[in-house]
């Protein structure tokens, strides 16, 4: 346990700036590991292809609003996977002015090299944790 004038020494230090570092060295770790295992999706597209990978069929706003950015970037990273032949959109059936996004069967098969690769870093982040 802390004292508490060890206490008071922890408020000077700047959470916010340790998390940063480690959330940088995390995405070089994934790009590192995305690359080992041959995945040609990249950090711009990564969370955009995990999200519809789960959600196949959601929109770009509803992906948006899940991962935390904009739908601008959204709209980017879809255009950028679906001209690599990982994602399509489709109108929405009951709703044309809606498109919904669906994983293609190149999609899925990226999914497996990118789902490898986050065990690695997992295994590698964990390693040393009891």
């Amino acid at each position: 346990m802390y004292t508490d004038c060890e206490v008071k020494n922890l408020d000077r230090i700047s959470i916010g700036k340790e998390i940063t570092m480690l959330a940088r060295q995390i995405r070089l770790l994934r790009g590192r590991y995305l690359e080992e295992a041959g995945c040609i999706v990249g950090q711009a597209q990564f969370h955009a292809l995990m999200y519809f990978a789960r959600n196949e069929g959601s929109s770009e706003k509803q992906a948006a609003q899940a991962v935390g950015i904009d739908k601008t970037l959204m709209t980017r990273a879809v255009k950028k996977l679906q001209h690599m032949g990982l994602l399509t959109v489709r109108r929405d059936s009951k709703d044309a002015r809606y498109k919904r996004v669906w994983m293609t069967d190149a999609g899925k098969r990226e999914m497996v090299k990118v789902r490898a690769a986050l065990a690695g870093i997992t295994d590698t982040l964990a390693s040393g944790l009891n």
